[in-house]
């Protein structure tokens, strides 16, 4: 990829992280006008355009993720390719095999606080909705979060695990 190829991704990287809190405050506002209306149809449009709004910020980041990807990947920064031709862990060299964990381990501490504000984003909407459904989806949701972010912190004991075992074998 080119210098200008690369430019490109860089300039919709910004145009994208200018987006997302554009998207956040109309949700806001939207959320806000659905609890002070005092009409059911008003409640209703605002509650669903705050929604939508939600679902426009999500896609922007998880288009911001793939944008970022791309772009460490045209800057040679990409993830190793595992293909078929990958070798097995116990053929990788004691430092290779850290490495590779300690990788693994940036990405999971990476995602526990994004799981963990993702729950709480789902349980202050829950707690502002009227309808019985829409709070008990949004406290389902919560709970999923709750779920990964615990998955993902056991994940991580496992790999420190990992990480110790290789650094003091058992003789």
């Amino acid at each position: 990829m080119d210098k200008s190829e690369i430019k490109q991704l860089e300039n919709m990287i910004e145009v994208v992280m200018r987006c997302i809190p554009k998207e956040r405050q109309a949700h806001d506002v939207y959320l806000h006008a659905s609890k002070e209306s005092r009409l059911e149809m008003a409640q209703i449009l605002f509650e669903t355009l705050a929604n939508q709004e939600e679902q426009h910020e999500s896609r922007l980041r998880t288009t911001l993720e793939l944008l970022k990807q791309e772009l460490d990947e045209a800057k040679g920064k990409g993830l190793p390719d595992i293909g078929m031709n990958h070798m097995e862990d116990e053929e990788l060299a004691p430092e290779e095999r850290i490495r590779d964990i300690e990788r693994a381990m940036e990405v999971v501490m990476r995602m526990i606080p994004k799981e963990h504000d993702a729950r709480q984003l789902y349980l202050s909407t829950a707690k502002h909705t009227k309808r019985d459904f829409t709070r008990t989806l949004f406290e389902w949701l919560a709970d999923q979060e709750k779920q990964h972010e615990s998955k993902l912190r056991g994940i991580l004991e496992l790999l420190k695990m990992q990480v110790h075992e290789i650094k003091h074998p058992k003789a």
